[in-house]
Protein backbone atom coordinates (compact mmCIF):
# COMPACT_ATOMS: atom_id res chain seq x y z
CA UNK A 1 0.00 0.00 0.00
CA UNK A 2 1.26 3.33 -0.79
CA UNK A 3 0.21 6.69 1.33
CA UNK A 4 1.15 9.97 1.47
CA UNK A 5 0.97 12.88 4.05
CA UNK A 6 -0.73 16.28 3.49
CA UNK A 7 -0.26 18.72 6.26
CA UNK A 8 -2.97 21.43 6.01
CA UNK A 9 -1.97 24.73 7.64
CA UNK A 10 -0.70 28.63 6.75
CA UNK A 11 1.13 28.55 10.28
CA UNK A 12 3.44 25.22 9.25
CA UNK A 13 4.09 26.81 5.33
CA UNK A 14 5.43 30.68 7.46
CA UNK A 15 7.30 28.78 10.09
CA UNK A 16 5.36 29.39 13.33
CA UNK A 17 4.48 26.18 13.77
CA UNK A 18 7.16 23.01 13.75
CA UNK A 19 5.71 20.31 11.32
CA UNK A 20 6.24 17.00 13.86
CA UNK A 21 3.18 15.59 12.71
CA UNK A 22 4.67 14.34 9.32
CA UNK A 23 7.19 12.35 11.32
CA UNK A 24 4.96 11.08 13.75
CA UNK A 25 2.67 9.73 10.97
CA UNK A 26 5.71 8.43 8.68
CA UNK A 27 7.44 6.31 11.29
CA UNK A 28 3.59 4.73 11.94
CA UNK A 29 3.65 4.02 8.56
CA UNK A 30 6.63 2.49 8.19
CA UNK A 31 6.24 0.23 11.20
CA UNK A 32 3.26 -1.16 9.29
CA UNK A 33 5.04 -1.62 5.96
CA UNK A 34 3.19 1.00 4.14
CA UNK A 35 5.29 3.17 1.58
CA UNK A 36 5.19 6.64 2.24
CA UNK A 37 6.70 8.49 -0.97
CA UNK A 38 5.08 11.91 -0.59
CA UNK A 39 4.52 14.70 1.86
CA UNK A 40 2.99 18.02 1.06
CA UNK A 41 2.53 21.00 3.17
CA UNK A 42 -0.65 23.32 1.76
CA UNK A 43 -1.69 26.46 3.12
CA UNK A 44 -5.34 27.35 4.47
CA UNK A 45 -6.48 27.66 0.55
CA UNK A 46 -9.63 25.44 -0.76
CA UNK A 47 -8.24 25.44 -4.85
CA UNK A 48 -4.77 24.42 -3.79
CA UNK A 49 -6.12 21.72 -1.26
CA UNK A 50 -8.84 20.19 -3.84
CA UNK A 51 -6.36 20.12 -6.43
CA UNK A 52 -3.51 18.62 -4.13
CA UNK A 53 -6.31 15.63 -2.96
CA UNK A 54 -7.33 15.11 -6.26
CA UNK A 55 -3.60 14.66 -7.80
CA UNK A 56 -2.66 12.33 -4.32
CA UNK A 57 -5.92 9.88 -5.40
CA UNK A 58 -4.31 9.43 -8.21
CA UNK A 59 -0.80 8.47 -7.18
CA UNK A 60 -1.58 6.43 -4.04
CA UNK A 61 -3.99 4.28 -1.56
CA UNK A 62 -3.80 6.14 1.16
CA UNK A 63 -3.95 10.11 1.92
CA UNK A 64 -3.84 11.36 5.67
CA UNK A 65 -4.54 14.50 6.02
CA UNK A 66 -3.79 16.48 9.38
CA UNK A 67 -5.23 20.16 9.62
CA UNK A 68 -8.02 22.41 8.93
CA UNK A 69 -10.75 20.48 11.33
CA UNK A 70 -11.53 23.43 13.63
CA UNK A 71 -14.46 25.47 13.59
CA UNK A 72 -13.26 28.72 11.69
CA UNK A 73 -14.15 30.13 8.09
CA UNK A 74 -10.70 28.59 6.79
CA UNK A 75 -11.07 25.38 8.45
CA UNK A 76 -12.18 23.69 5.18
CA UNK A 77 -10.73 20.20 4.70
CA UNK A 78 -13.63 18.07 5.20
CA UNK A 79 -15.43 20.08 2.98
CA UNK A 80 -12.74 20.41 0.29
CA UNK A 81 -12.57 16.35 0.75
CA UNK A 82 -16.09 15.67 0.22
CA UNK A 83 -15.95 18.21 -2.62
CA UNK A 84 -13.30 15.85 -4.14
CA UNK A 85 -15.06 12.48 -3.49
CA UNK A 86 -18.51 13.98 -4.71
CA UNK A 87 -19.69 13.29 -0.93
CA UNK A 88 -22.27 15.20 1.12
CA UNK A 89 -22.05 16.53 4.13
CA UNK A 90 -23.77 15.37 6.93
CA UNK A 91 -24.04 15.93 11.12
CA UNK A 92 -22.39 12.91 12.62
CA UNK A 93 -24.92 13.04 16.19
CA UNK A 94 -22.33 10.98 17.90
CA UNK A 95 -19.78 13.74 17.32
CA UNK A 96 -22.22 16.27 18.31
CA UNK A 97 -22.85 15.12 21.02
CA UNK A 98 -19.11 14.55 22.18
CA UNK A 99 -18.85 18.65 21.64
CA UNK A 100 -21.46 19.70 23.42
CA UNK A 101 -20.32 17.48 26.56
CA UNK A 102 -17.05 18.87 26.17
CA UNK A 103 -18.19 22.43 26.34
CA UNK A 104 -20.03 21.31 29.26
CA UNK A 105 -17.62 19.46 31.33
CA UNK A 106 -15.17 22.70 31.06
CA UNK A 107 -18.19 24.84 31.82
CA UNK A 108 -18.15 26.91 28.89
CA UNK A 109 -20.54 28.02 26.38
CA UNK A 110 -20.53 26.30 23.24
CA UNK A 111 -19.87 28.87 20.17
CA UNK A 112 -22.50 27.80 17.40
CA UNK A 113 -20.13 27.71 15.12
CA UNK A 114 -18.62 24.50 16.42
CA UNK A 115 -21.16 22.72 15.08
CA UNK A 116 -19.29 22.61 11.68
CA UNK A 117 -17.00 19.92 13.16
CA UNK A 118 -19.70 17.46 13.75
CA UNK A 119 -20.24 17.54 10.03
CA UNK A 120 -18.37 14.83 7.79
CA UNK A 121 -18.68 13.59 4.62
CA UNK A 122 -21.49 10.52 4.33
CA UNK A 123 -20.74 7.42 4.56
CA UNK A 124 -17.12 8.07 6.30
CA UNK A 125 -16.37 7.12 10.20
CA UNK A 126 -15.75 9.65 12.45
CA UNK A 127 -12.99 9.20 15.30
CA UNK A 128 -12.95 10.33 18.53
CA UNK A 129 -11.53 12.74 20.43
CA UNK A 130 -10.96 13.02 23.57
CA UNK A 131 -8.20 15.66 24.17
CA UNK A 132 -10.32 18.16 21.92
CA UNK A 133 -13.63 18.91 19.32
CA UNK A 134 -12.20 18.12 16.25
CA UNK A 135 -13.31 14.24 15.32
CA UNK A 136 -10.97 12.85 12.88
CA UNK A 137 -12.82 10.94 9.67
CA UNK A 138 -12.28 7.87 8.05
CA UNK A 139 -13.23 7.64 4.39
CA UNK A 140 -13.09 4.19 2.27
CA UNK A 141 -14.21 4.68 -1.21
CA UNK A 142 -12.91 3.11 -4.88
CA UNK A 143 -10.09 1.38 -2.96
CA UNK A 144 -9.03 4.29 -1.79
CA UNK A 145 -8.30 5.51 1.71
CA UNK A 146 -8.65 9.34 3.39
CA UNK A 147 -7.78 9.54 7.11
CA UNK A 148 -8.49 13.34 8.20
CA UNK A 149 -6.64 14.03 11.69
CA UNK A 150 -6.88 17.35 13.59
CA UNK A 151 -3.98 19.32 13.37
CA UNK A 152 -2.59 19.73 17.27
CA UNK A 153 -0.49 16.79 17.98
CA UNK A 154 -1.95 16.39 21.82
CA UNK A 155 -4.88 15.57 19.85
CA UNK A 156 -3.38 14.47 16.46
CA UNK A 157 -1.24 11.26 18.40
CA UNK A 158 -3.82 9.40 20.79
CA UNK A 159 -6.22 9.82 17.80
CA UNK A 160 -4.18 8.01 15.68
CA UNK A 161 -2.65 5.12 18.11
CA UNK A 162 -6.26 4.94 19.38
CA UNK A 163 -8.31 4.44 16.12
CA UNK A 164 -5.53 4.73 12.98
CA UNK A 165 -3.06 1.90 14.11
CA UNK A 166 -6.00 -0.74 14.42
CA UNK A 167 -7.32 -0.11 11.11
CA UNK A 168 -3.88 -0.28 9.83
CA UNK A 169 -2.84 -3.37 11.27
CA UNK A 170 -6.03 -5.13 9.78
CA UNK A 171 -4.90 -3.78 6.33
CA UNK A 172 -1.38 -4.71 6.33
CA UNK A 173 0.39 -8.22 4.74
CA UNK A 174 4.03 -7.49 6.42
CA UNK A 175 5.13 -4.90 9.26
CA UNK A 176 8.90 -3.43 9.13
CA UNK A 177 10.26 -3.99 12.33
CA UNK A 178 13.23 -1.76 13.20
CA UNK A 179 16.29 -1.93 16.25
CA UNK A 180 18.14 1.37 16.03
CA UNK A 181 21.59 0.87 17.78
CA UNK A 182 22.68 4.32 18.65
CA UNK A 183 26.60 5.19 18.63
CA UNK A 184 28.46 8.14 19.79
CA UNK A 185 32.24 9.16 19.27
CA UNK A 186 32.50 8.41 15.35
CA UNK A 187 31.42 9.52 12.30
CA UNK A 188 28.93 8.58 9.91
CA UNK A 189 31.15 7.74 7.19
CA UNK A 190 33.76 5.79 9.29
CA UNK A 191 30.77 3.34 10.27
CA UNK A 192 29.77 3.19 6.71
CA UNK A 193 33.18 1.73 5.67
CA UNK A 194 33.43 -0.65 8.43
CA UNK A 195 29.85 -2.06 8.07
CA UNK A 196 29.99 -1.65 3.71
CA UNK A 197 30.19 -5.73 3.23
CA UNK A 198 27.23 -6.10 5.44
CA UNK A 199 25.24 -3.20 4.67
CA UNK A 200 25.45 -4.57 0.75
CA UNK A 201 25.25 -8.18 1.40
CA UNK A 202 22.32 -7.59 4.04
CA UNK A 203 18.72 -7.64 2.02
CA UNK A 204 16.41 -8.65 5.17
CA UNK A 205 17.39 -7.03 6.95
CA UNK A 206 18.99 -3.49 5.70
CA UNK A 207 20.91 -1.34 7.58
CA UNK A 208 21.75 1.88 7.34
CA UNK A 209 23.58 4.50 9.53
CA UNK A 210 21.91 8.32 9.97
CA UNK A 211 22.95 11.53 11.49
CA UNK A 212 21.20 11.95 15.01
CA UNK A 213 21.13 14.70 17.37
CA UNK A 214 23.31 12.69 19.81
CA UNK A 215 25.79 10.79 17.45
CA UNK A 216 25.15 8.06 14.75
CA UNK A 217 21.33 5.88 14.76
CA UNK A 218 22.34 2.81 12.69
CA UNK A 219 18.22 1.43 11.61
CA UNK A 220 18.19 -2.26 11.00
CA UNK A 221 15.00 -3.45 9.41
CA UNK A 222 12.97 -6.51 8.40
CA UNK A 223 10.41 -7.00 7.05
CA UNK A 224 8.45 -9.95 8.89
CA UNK A 225 4.84 -10.87 9.61
CA UNK A 226 5.26 -10.26 13.49
CA UNK A 227 7.79 -8.36 15.93
CA UNK A 228 9.06 -11.17 17.15
CA UNK A 229 9.98 -12.33 13.87
CA UNK A 230 11.27 -8.89 12.31
CA UNK A 231 13.83 -8.36 16.04
CA UNK A 232 15.29 -12.44 15.30
CA UNK A 233 16.05 -11.30 12.02
CA UNK A 234 17.52 -8.36 13.54
CA UNK A 235 19.34 -9.60 16.11
CA UNK A 236 22.52 -11.27 14.18
CA UNK A 237 23.02 -7.73 12.33
CA UNK A 238 22.50 -6.15 15.57
CA UNK A 239 25.41 -8.44 17.13
CA UNK A 240 28.03 -7.56 14.49
CA UNK A 241 27.49 -3.61 14.98
CA UNK A 242 28.07 -4.43 18.63
CA UNK A 243 31.10 -6.20 18.26
CA UNK A 244 32.17 -4.08 15.58
CA UNK A 245 32.10 -0.39 17.69
CA UNK A 246 32.37 -1.55 21.19
CA UNK A 247 33.43 1.15 22.56
CA UNK A 248 30.72 3.80 20.96
CA UNK A 249 27.88 2.37 21.73
CA UNK A 250 25.25 4.35 23.80
CA UNK A 251 22.51 1.56 23.50
CA UNK A 252 19.71 0.09 21.45
CA UNK A 253 16.41 0.82 20.94
CA UNK A 254 16.95 3.68 23.97
CA UNK A 255 18.36 7.32 21.51
CA UNK A 256 19.58 9.40 23.90
CA UNK A 257 22.14 9.58 26.59
CA UNK A 258 19.91 10.99 29.10
CA UNK A 259 17.58 8.08 29.04
CA UNK A 260 20.64 5.68 29.31
CA UNK A 261 21.46 7.51 32.01
CA UNK A 262 18.37 7.33 34.27
CA UNK A 263 17.65 3.30 33.52
CA UNK A 264 21.19 2.75 34.15
CA UNK A 265 21.56 4.60 37.32
CA UNK A 266 18.35 3.44 38.11
CA UNK A 267 18.98 -0.39 38.19
CA UNK A 268 22.33 0.68 40.12
CA UNK A 269 20.21 2.23 42.70
CA UNK A 270 23.18 5.53 42.37
CA UNK A 271 22.36 9.21 42.38
CA UNK A 272 23.60 11.74 40.38
CA UNK A 273 23.93 15.73 40.93
CA UNK A 274 24.70 18.66 38.37
CA UNK A 275 26.88 21.84 38.97
CA UNK A 276 26.40 24.13 35.99
CA UNK A 277 27.80 27.57 34.38
CA UNK A 278 27.95 27.97 30.63
CA UNK A 279 25.08 25.04 30.09
CA UNK A 280 22.71 26.88 32.44
CA UNK A 281 21.02 24.07 33.66
CA UNK A 282 20.58 22.65 30.28
CA UNK A 283 21.80 19.08 31.50
CA UNK A 284 19.67 18.87 34.64
CA UNK A 285 16.90 19.69 31.96
CA UNK A 286 17.49 16.53 29.91
CA UNK A 287 18.08 14.61 33.09
CA UNK A 288 14.78 15.39 34.74
CA UNK A 289 12.87 15.42 31.31
CA UNK A 290 13.05 11.57 31.27
CA UNK A 291 10.45 9.72 33.34
CA UNK A 292 11.61 8.61 36.77
CA UNK A 293 14.63 10.70 36.56
CA UNK A 294 13.45 11.54 39.99
CA UNK A 295 15.10 8.11 41.72
CA UNK A 296 18.50 9.05 40.11
CA UNK A 297 18.68 13.06 40.55
CA UNK A 298 17.16 15.44 43.55
CA UNK A 299 19.91 18.41 42.83
CA UNK A 300 21.32 20.29 40.23
CA UNK A 301 22.89 24.00 40.81
CA UNK A 302 23.42 26.66 38.05
CA UNK A 303 26.29 29.19 39.33
CA UNK A 304 26.68 30.90 36.79
CA UNK A 305 29.13 33.76 38.64
CA UNK A 306 32.11 33.24 40.65
CA UNK A 307 30.52 34.27 43.89
CA UNK A 308 28.04 31.24 43.39
CA UNK A 309 30.28 28.55 42.38
CA UNK A 310 32.47 29.85 45.98
CA UNK A 311 29.36 30.26 47.86
CA UNK A 312 26.93 27.52 46.77
CA UNK A 313 29.58 24.70 45.94
CA UNK A 314 32.88 25.61 48.17
CA UNK A 315 35.33 26.75 44.65
CA UNK A 316 38.15 28.22 45.98
CA UNK A 317 38.20 31.78 45.38
CA UNK A 318 41.83 31.86 44.72
CA UNK A 319 40.95 29.66 41.16
CA UNK A 320 39.79 32.34 39.56
CA UNK A 321 42.66 34.39 39.83
CA UNK A 322 44.97 31.64 38.89
CA UNK A 323 43.33 29.01 36.67
CA UNK A 324 40.22 31.51 36.02
CA UNK A 325 36.56 29.57 36.22
CA UNK A 326 37.09 27.94 32.85
CA UNK A 327 40.03 25.64 33.93
CA UNK A 328 40.17 21.63 34.58
CA UNK A 329 40.56 22.65 38.57
CA UNK A 330 37.21 25.10 38.60
CA UNK A 331 35.35 22.10 37.19
CA UNK A 332 36.65 19.64 39.45
CA UNK A 333 35.96 21.99 42.55
CA UNK A 334 32.33 22.17 41.06
CA UNK A 335 31.91 18.01 40.41
CA UNK A 336 33.12 17.63 43.82
CA UNK A 337 31.18 20.18 45.65
CA UNK A 338 28.10 19.15 43.94
CA UNK A 339 28.39 15.44 44.75
CA UNK A 340 29.08 16.71 48.57
CA UNK A 341 26.26 19.07 48.64
CA UNK A 342 23.73 16.55 47.45
CA UNK A 343 25.48 13.52 49.17
CA UNK A 344 25.19 11.67 45.21
CA UNK A 345 27.31 9.25 44.05
CA UNK A 346 28.25 11.16 41.44
CA UNK A 347 29.00 14.67 40.62
CA UNK A 348 29.17 17.00 36.95
CA UNK A 349 30.51 20.18 36.69
CA UNK A 350 30.50 22.03 33.67
CA UNK A 351 32.65 25.58 32.90
CA UNK A 352 33.11 26.96 29.92
CA UNK A 353 32.61 30.07 27.24
CA UNK A 354 29.67 29.63 25.32
CA UNK A 355 30.03 32.87 23.27
CA UNK A 356 29.74 34.04 20.93
CA UNK A 357 31.99 36.60 22.87
CA UNK A 358 34.04 36.24 25.89
CA UNK A 359 37.10 34.42 24.58
CA UNK A 360 40.49 34.96 24.48
CA UNK A 361 43.60 33.19 22.72
CA UNK A 362 44.15 31.08 25.30
CA UNK A 363 40.21 29.80 25.97
CA UNK A 364 39.03 30.81 22.61
CA UNK A 365 35.02 30.45 22.60
CA UNK A 366 33.49 26.49 22.65
CA UNK A 367 36.03 25.88 25.29
CA UNK A 368 34.34 23.62 27.82
CA UNK A 369 36.02 22.13 30.89
CA UNK A 370 33.42 19.02 32.42
CA UNK A 371 34.54 17.44 35.34
CA UNK A 372 33.21 14.10 36.81
CA UNK A 373 33.16 13.30 40.77
CA UNK A 374 32.79 9.63 41.97
CA UNK A 375 33.82 7.53 44.84
CA UNK A 376 36.80 6.81 43.44
CA UNK A 377 38.23 10.79 42.72
CA UNK A 378 37.58 13.08 40.13
CA UNK A 379 38.21 12.94 36.18
CA UNK A 380 37.95 16.04 34.37
CA UNK A 381 38.01 16.15 30.32
CA UNK A 382 38.60 19.81 28.02
CA UNK A 383 36.19 20.15 25.08
CA UNK A 384 36.50 22.37 22.38
CA UNK A 385 33.58 23.32 20.36
CA UNK A 386 35.36 26.36 18.76
CA UNK A 387 33.67 25.22 15.43
CA UNK A 388 30.44 26.19 16.73
CA UNK A 389 31.17 29.77 17.80
CA UNK A 390 28.40 31.12 16.51
CA UNK A 391 25.98 29.23 17.99
CA UNK A 392 25.83 29.81 21.21
CA UNK A 393 22.78 27.21 21.92
CA UNK A 394 24.95 24.52 19.83
CA UNK A 395 28.13 25.08 21.93
CA UNK A 396 25.91 24.64 25.08
CA UNK A 397 23.86 21.76 23.56
CA UNK A 398 27.22 20.05 22.58
CA UNK A 399 28.75 21.14 26.34
CA UNK A 400 25.57 18.81 27.75
CA UNK A 401 26.01 15.94 25.48
CA UNK A 402 29.38 15.84 26.59
CA UNK A 403 28.72 15.33 30.28
CA UNK A 404 26.57 12.60 29.33
CA UNK A 405 29.09 10.87 26.89
CA UNK A 406 31.89 11.05 30.19
CA UNK A 407 29.02 9.49 32.65
CA UNK A 408 28.09 6.49 30.18
CA UNK A 409 31.77 6.11 29.65
CA UNK A 410 32.32 5.81 33.26
CA UNK A 411 29.24 3.87 33.80
CA UNK A 412 30.78 0.82 31.17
Amino acid sequence: MDAEIINVGTELLMGDVVNTNATFIAKHLQDYGINNYFQTVIGDNPARLEAQIKQSLNRSDMIIITGGLGPTYDDVTKEIVAQALNLEMVMDLTSKERIESYFKKSHRAMPHSNLKQAMIPDGSRALGNNYGTAPGVLIEQNDKTVILLPGPPRELKPMFMNAVIPFLAEKRDFMIVSDRVYIQGIGESHIEEALSSLMVESTNPTIAPYLHENGVMIRISARARSQAEGHALNQNAVNIILETFPDNIMGVNIGSLEEELVLELTKRNQTIATAESCTGGLLAKRITDINGSSAIFNYGAVTYSNTMKSQVLGVDSSLFDSVGAVSKEVAEAMALGVKKLANADYGIGITGIAGPTGGTVQKPVGTVYIGLATAAGCVTEKYMFGHRHLERESVRYAASQAALALIHKHLK
